[in-house]
């Protein structure tokens, strides 16, 4: 919620400040879960650890990232087998810049669902 007064210039001013705030707050979580969790769980070790600590049950889940590098899968992808295929999910995304050239009337719009996006906001220095 806003302070008060809520002109342009103090709301921008108040925005910078939550930002700075914001950035800083995320490195300081993640340094303590780290460390939190590093008192009881290994990182390098999948699975779920439990640490009871003034009554409280803390749960660290450990889980291990997979990504695709989709400049060696292009390369791979012929030689793949139907069972390595099945491990590649391709999900749906919608071209923009195709979709804007579409008519009205394209049946692909009773696919595609619009919402609001949350405002994007940047800020360079004017000289």
């Amino acid at each position: 919620m806003p302070k008060s007064p809520t002109t342009p210039q103090s709301l921008f001013t108040q925005w910078m400040e939550m930002q700075a705030k914001l950035s800083e707050l995320k490195t300081e979580e993640m340094a303590l879960r780290r460390a939190l969790v590093a008192t009881f769980a290994d990182e390098q070790i999948p699975g779920t650890y439990h640490k009871i600590l003034n009554n409280l049950d803390f749960t660290a889940t450990i889980k291990r990232s997979y990504k695709i590098d989709p400049e060696i899968l292009g390369r791979v992808q012929p030689k793949l087998s139907a069972e390595e295929l099945l491990c590649i999910e391709r999900k749906p995304t919608l071209n923009m810049k195709n979709f804007k050239l579409l008519p009205k009337t394209s049946r692909l719009n009773l696919a595609v669902i619009e919402s609001p996006a949350a405002p994007a906001l940047a800020v360079k220095e004017v000289k």
